[in-house]
């Protein structure tokens, strides 16, 4: 998996055109379960609320800060945006690296987060596991929504969540 492997430039953005592969792939299937309750889906973020009570002071505060800006500037602006199945769950320990070809995917697993959601949450997924870690974490952000968007091309408005989502997620 990408966790054992060398997360390397090249490696990043393949992941990330990889995945603009796979949601062109998704976009005319249809499955009943994809609109069913997950609170993997963003679009279902809020719905962590009633679990903050399990976090310590600080962290609590900081999330449920943040649940508000998400309520306020991010759940609303979500409702206008292309929807479709979505992976959903495009991690590290999801993907798949063959030894001999660190530099490209070779598979991804894990279909069981699959959802029905606005493409942009895919994106700002992917892109939020691609800052872990990092000492600059906004460039592997911008590096990471611009492999996805050379490969299938987000409009502004999309482009403008990325940051938000993924810090959501």
């Amino acid at each position: 998996t990408v966790d054992e492997a060398t997360y390397n430039p090249a490696l990043r953005a393949h992941t990330m055109e990889t995945l603009a592969r796979l949601d062109r792939a998704l976009r005319t299937f249809s499955h009943p379960e994809m609109a069913r309750p997950l609170l993997w889906n963003l679009t279902q973020a809020l719905g962590l609320r009633p679990h903050l009570e399990f976090l310590s002071g600080d962290k609590r505060n900081a999330i449920a800060d943040w649940l508000r800006h998400f309520e306020a500037g991010v759940k609303p602006r979500l409702d206008s945006l292309r929807t479709q199945p979505i992976h959903g769950d495009f991690n590290p320990a999801n993907l798949i690296v063959a030894p001999a070809m660190p530099e490209r995917l070779a598979g991804v697993v894990d279909f069981g987060d699959m959802n029905r959601a606005p493409l942009v949450v895919d994106v700002a997924v992917a892109a939020a596991y691609q800052c872990l870690q990092t000492d600059d974490p906004a460039a592997h952000l911008a590096a990471a929504a611009g492999a996805y968007h050379a490969e299938a091309p987000l409009d502004a408005e999309e482009s403008g969540l990325v940051a938000d989502l993924a810090i959501t997620r």
